[in-house]
This record gives C-alpha cells, structure tokens and sequence, in this order.
C-alpha cells in the first residue's frame, strides 16, 4: 500500500495538493486494470498452494508462467486502446483541463504491464512458504520507489513522479525475473508463447 500511494504522497509533499489533482485522473484509469489482476490472484493463489502441496515446486514455474501470460493477454488489447486515445479519455472522464495527464496516463500504461510480473512473484512466494523473500522485494522496491519520486519529481515536475514508479517496477520485475529463473528455472521466453498461444486458442 505504501509503495502504491508514495506517488500521491510525494506528490503533495514536494509540489502541491494541485500536483496531486492533475496526476489523480490517469492513476484512476491505471487502477483499472487491478480488477482483472485481483480476480486472477484471488483465484491462482489456492490453487497454486494445492498444486505444489500435491505436485511438488517444480509446478509453480509453469502456473507463474501461464498466469503472467493469461494476464498480460487480457490487458494488452485495452491498453493500447488507452495508450492510443489518452488524450479524449482524459477529456472524456476529466475535463479539458486535466489534459496534461494524458502523458503520465501513457507512463502508467507501461508500469502497468509490468504489475503482473511482480504481483504473481509474490504470491508465487507466499505460496512457496518463502515469503520473507517477497517481503524483501517489497521493501526493497518500496524505497527505491520512494527514492526515485522524490529525485524526479525535484527534476521533471509532477510527471517525475510517473517516470520514478516506472523505474521502480522495471527494478522490481528485474528483480523477481531473476529470482524465479535461479530458483525455478522460470523462461520469461515461456511468457510470451503463452500469450500467443492464450490469442491463437481464443481466435480458433
């Protein structure tokens, strides 16, 4: 949660209660997309702990795998709709006046692709009974969230803030990547067959 509101809280801090005004419309469409990630993680975290109790670990690189691919599969096609008309979104849902945020809603896009790759790391952990791993990740990545706001937003203004949670996240699924590829021998190559696979299977 402090990793998720540190942009909104710097934001006030450093800048203006105005700041955070401009930057809430695009960080209210990004929230979006926590609804498919939520429902996806409510679903394979259970059924990950059961597979591995009756399976054994090794499963757990091809149900963290799939269920990456199954999400960056479902969110893609929306966000480059939302990449592509950011502009009349934010007019649309904000006003004119708000247009600037048309530009972090196109930042927030990106690290929004990168959401499923850290938030199914963590319940992979947890569900590997290793979650002091995964807290350590977040901790981790928490100040250097906090670290890198506070140096952009002094630098580029309020869509600093965008670029330094961007930065964080990409650290952060660097991170799990290669964490998971040491310990499970995960292919993120794997991901992206899954996911042309999840569009040829759902076209036929």
């Amino acid at each position: 949660m402090i990793f998720k509101n540190s942009d909104n809280w710097m934001l006030g801090t450093i800048l203006s209660a105005s700041a955070v005004t401009m930057y809430n419309p695009a960080l209210r469409i990004a929230n979006l997309f926590e609804v498919p990630l939520t429902i996806v993680s409510s679903v394979f975290f259970p059924e990950l702990s059961k597979r591995i109790k009756n399976d054994g670990e090794g499963v757990a690189k091809y149900l963290y795998e799939k269920s990456v691919a199954v999400l960056l599969a479902i969110l893609l096609p929306v966000m480059i709709i939302i990449f592509i008309f950011s502009e009349k979104l934010i007019i649309l849902l904000a006003g004119y006046e708000f247009i600037e945020a048309a530009n972090i809603l196109r930042i927030t896009i990106f690290y929004s692709l990168l959401v499923p790759f850290y938030r199914q790391y963590g319940i992979t952990l947890n569900a590997l009974g290793k979650a002091r791993y995964n807290l350590t990740t977040v901790i981790i990545t928490t100040l250097l969230n906090l670290a890198f706001n506070f140096i952009f937003i002094k630098y580029f203004g309020f869509i600093g803030d965008a670029y330094g949670t961007l930065l964080a996240y990409f650290i952060a699924v660097v991170i799990s990547v290669l964490f998971l590829n040491k310990y499970l021998n995960m292919n993120i190559i794997n991901i992206f067959i899954y996911l042309i696979q999840f569009y040829k299977t759902s076209i036929s």
